[in-house]
């Protein structure tokens, strides 16, 4: 039995489910350490291994670990008979690095969730910068440059988010979250930001349509070779 599978056996779906209820509202609390590499991973374990066994937490997740880093933590909290939930990291059709470094190899081989952040391209992805480039010039000078880049190398893949989203009555960043939580399975979720009621309520819709095998190829085409 593989480790992804071990772990599944070992620590069901209790692990995923949500930690608590109130009002009515389900929520899953994770604790992670900072990103910053301050010490090892297994002193990092270790110390929030002590808190789980304290009871002042449930679950444990990191952000923005390698693969390495991954290994390593998945091991200390194996040695203290807990399971890593997820490793949050930034993915989206722009960004697919996790892809070719063995970030996203490796959580797949050990069961370990990808939290996908920015899974719009910081906005990139829903065309408004490609609708309204003025927009653009409200960003700091480092970030400008970043999105001038970005949206004249996302055309293509815009056009095939357009056509894709008008044969689903959806919006192209409900065709992005869509890819995002469909391209690789059960492995990736997705945490898209929102500061408006309509944002959130559009994400939500996202899961109201699968985006077919033949549209999931096309969207891998269009946008594998960005950088």
């Amino acid at each position: 039995m593989d480790a992804a599978a071990q772990n599944r056996v070992k620590y069901p779906q209790d692990h995923r489910q949500p930690a608590a209820l109130f009002g009515g509202i389900h929520h899953l609390q994770l604790h992670g350490p900072p990103t910053l590499e301050f010490s090892t991973p297994e002193a990092e374990m270790d110390a929030m291994a002590d808190l789980v066994e304290a009871g002042k937490i449930k679950s444990i997740g990191v952000s923005n670990f390698n693969a390495d880093r991954i290994r390593r933590a998945y091991d200390a909290l194996s040695k203290r008979g807990l399971p890593l939930i997820l490793n949050q990291m930034r993915y989206n059709l722009i960004h697919r690095e996790i892809e070719t470094d063995g970030t996203l190899a490796a959580a797949k081989e050990l069961g370990i969730t990808i939290v996908a952040y920015t899974p719009l391209g910081s906005g990139i992805l829903t065309s408004k910068y490609h609708k309204n480039p003025e927009l653009i010039q409200h960003k700091n000078a480092y970030y400008r440059g970043t999105l001038k880049r970005e949206l004249e190398q996302t055309r293509l893949l815009i056009s095939v988010m357009e056509e894709i989203a008008a044969n689903h009555n959806a919006t192209l960043a409900q065709v992005a979250l869509n890819w995002v939580i469909h391209f690789n399975g059960d492995c990736v979720v997705t945490i898209p930001g929102a500061t408006k009621v309509r944002q959130a309520e559009e994400s939500a819709a996202a899961m109201n349509f699968v985006l077919s095998a033949d549209e999931l190829v096309r969207l891998d085409g269009a946008s594998r070779n960005l950088k």
